[in-house]
C-alpha cells in the first residue's frame, strides 16, 4: 500500500512545525526522509505545543483516528488516515536516560531554528547528541541514515560539533564518526558528565524514580487512551469554523 494520505500529513507538518513549535529531534534531512525512514517521530512539545500539535492533527483533511496515550514526560500520538496509513508520535516534554536527565528543554529551545526545508528543528550540536545519547544507552550503532546524514556536513559544522562534546563530556575520540557504536567508556563519560549538571543530584533522580514508578502504577487504573474519530469532512468543517471565529475576534 502506497501510504498516500501519511507522506502528505507529513509534508504538512514539517512545514507547519514552526508555527505550532514543535521541534523535530529525529530527522535525518528532509521531509521525505521522514516519509521513508521513520517507524516514529520524536518531537520536543513543550506547553501548549501539545495542544497545538494534537489540534492540527486533528484538523488535518487525511486523519480519520488519533489515538493518544498519557507516559512519563511525554505521549505518544498514532494517527490512522483515510487510506489506512499509520504514523506515531512522541510528544516529549523532558528528555532523561537512565533516570538522568539530559538536555534541558529550554537549552534545545533557545538555539533550535528553521532548516532549509521549512522544518523547526535542534541545532546540529544538540541534535547529534540527542542521537548519541539515545543509541550510547541503548547499546546500539548509529542507523545507517544518521551515519550519511552527519558524515556529510560541512567540515566546520562537523567540528563544531565535535567541540561542543569535547567541552561537555571530555570525550577523547579524533573524528565523530568515532562515536557512531556504542562504547562503554563514551557511556560513562555522558553518565559522568549528566551527573555533574545541577539538576541530576542523587536526591533528584530518587524523586525523579519514584515519580515514575507511581506514574507507572497509577496508569494502571486511570490512565486510558484517548481516541478521536476525525473524518476529512469533519475536519474541514472545524478548520472553518475555527478560522471564522478568529476573523470575528479581529
Amino acid at each position: 500500500m502506497d501510504p498516500i494520505d501519511r507522506n502528505s500529513f507529513l509534508f504538512d507538518f514539517a512545514k507547519a512545525s514552526p508555527s505550532i513549535s514543535c521541534l523535530i529531534l529525529n530527522h535525518s534531512g528532509s521531509p521525505e526522509k521522514l516519509q521513508t525512514n521513520l517507524t516514529s517521530i520524536d518531537l520536543l512539545c513543550v506547553g501548549a505545543a501539545i495542544s497545538d500539535f494534537i489540534t492540527f492533527c486533528r484538523m488535518h483533511p487525511k486523519t480519520r483516528q488519533v489515538r493518544i496515550a498519557d507516559g512519563f514526560m511525554r505521549k505518544s500520538v498514532d494517527l490512522e488516515f483515510s487510506d489506512g496509513s499509520e504514523v506515531k508520535f512522541f510528544l516529549i516534554q523532558n528528555i532523561f536516560r537512565k533516570g538522568l536527565k539530559s538536555i534541558a528543554p529550554e537549552e534545545f529551545i533557545r538555539d533550535s531554528g528553521i532548516n532549509e526545508y521549512g522544518m523547526l528543528v535542534p541545532s546540529v550540536s544538540h541534535h547529534f547528541e540527542y542521537v548519541l545519547l539515545k543509541y550510547q544507552f541503548a547499546g546500539i550503532e548509529f542507523p545507517d541514515r544518521y551515519q550519511k546524514y552527519f558524515s556529510a556536513m560541512d567540515p566546520a559544522v562537523r567540528t563544531s560539533i565535535f567541540r561542543y562534546l569535547q567541552a561537555k563530556y571530555h570525550f577523547i575520540f579524533n573524528t565523530i564518526e568515532d562515536l557512531y557504536k556504542p562504547k562503554a567508556t563514551a557511556r560513562l563519560k555522558i553518565m559522568i558528565g549528566l551527573r555533574s549538571r545541577k539538576e541530576n543530584t542523587l536526591l533528584q533522580m530518587f524523586f525523579r524514580t519514584v515519580a515514575y514508578f507511581w506514574f507507572m502504577f497509577l496508569r494502571l487504573f486511570f490512565r486510558k487512551p484517548k481516541m478521536y474519530n476525525v473524518s476529512g469532512s469533519e475536519a474541514a468543517a472545524t478548520k472553518k469554523t475555527t478560522d471564522t471565529t478568529r476573523q470575528a475576534a479581529y
